[in-house]
């Protein structure tokens, strides 16, 4: 109990109390509850962020990786209809017995 409650030995506050009671505040025991539980928050967030931050610098490392790849792409020229060339990257996964138009070999890991 806090305030006081509980005093068996009629004290007006804690400094005339001899039974031991606790005269702490139920308005501080409230606001220390109250920490308790920010600074646990506090820490699960913590936590989350570290973890958010690991998974963005595994995420730019990845973007680099097919940035590079996308870099040693070789450009192939095609006519379209109205007989304009434009150039595009041609990517596609190899199957067995299919002839590569280019090789990939400069992209592979």
């Amino acid at each position: 109990m806090a305030d006081g409650m509980g005093c068996t030995c009629a004290a007006w506050s804690e400094n005339e109390c001899c039974c031991g009671v606790d005269w702490t505040s139920q308005r501080e025991i409230d606001l220390r509850n109250e920490l308790e539980t920010v600074k646990s928050g506090l820490a699960a967030r913590t936590k989350q962020a570290a973890e958010v931050t690991l998974k963005w610098r595994e995420l730019q490392g990845e973007l680099t990786t097919l940035r590079q790849k996308i870099d040693n792409l070789e450009p192939v020229a095609w006519k379209g209809i109205t007989g304009d060339y434009g150039f595009i990257f041609l990517s596609f996964q190899e199957q067995p017995g299919m002839t590569p138009l280019y090789s990939l070999e400069g992209i592979k890991q």
